[in-house]
C-alpha cells in the first residue's frame, strides 16, 4: 500500500521563488496571509507544516499548490 507524501523542502522554494518574482517581502505575503514574518520563514525553508487554511492561502495569493509537491511512498 502506498501513501503520498509532501516534499516540504521543494514547496518551500516554490514558495520562496513565486513571492519574489512578484517583487513581495516577506512580512508583506504573511500579511495576506494571516500568519507571522517567521513562520512564513519557515515554510520557505521546508522547516514546517502549514495548516490547510494557509496552503490555501498561500494558493489564492501565488498559485502554488501543495498537490505539485506530493510524492507517493511505497
Amino acid at each position: 500500500m502506498s501513501t503520498m507524501q509532501i516534499d516540504w523542502t521543494s514547496y518551500g522554494l516554490a514558495v520562496l521563488l513565486a513571492r519574489r518574482q512578484r517583487h513581495m517581502k516577506q512580512p508583506e505575503l504573511a500579511e495576506l496571509l494571516g500568519i507571522s514574518r517567521v513562520t512564513m520563514s519557515y515554510i520557505e525553508r521546508g522547516h514546517t507544516r502549514p495548516r490547510w487554511k494557509t496552503l490555501d492561502a498561500i494558493a489564492a495569493q501565488l498559485g502554488v499548490r501543495i498537490s505539485d509537491y506530493q510524492k507517493e511512498q511505497l
